[in-house]
């Protein structure tokens, strides 16, 4: 998982909204990095448990700013499959 953009906190912070992780797969064989356009391609996507903002933000220094993103990285990585899209089960 790439780290996440500060985009996520802002609207934690702003808002207080819970926020649902997902995983999504199979997204780099639609739009491949080198590719301009999507290409039809199956995807899977997973979707956890909404987290609240209040958990999201434990740990955060009176009046400081805790970021969201390390308890939604590790959500986000529960949800990833055992076994890599394609391989044998």
């Amino acid at each position: 998982i790439q780290p996440f953009q500060r985009g996520i906190g802002r609207l934690v912070i702003d808002t207080g909204a819970a926020v649902v992780p997902c995983w999504i797969e199979g997204s780099i064989r639609s739009m491949p990095r080198t590719g301009h356009f999507p290409w039809p391609a199956p995807l899977r996507v997973r979707f956890g448990d909404p987290i609240p903002a209040a958990t999201l933000m434990a740990g955060a220094a009176p009046g400081g700013q805790a970021h969201p993103a390390p308890p939604l990285h590790a959500a986000g990585a529960q949800l990833r499959p055992a076994t890599p899209p394609g391989a044998p089960h």
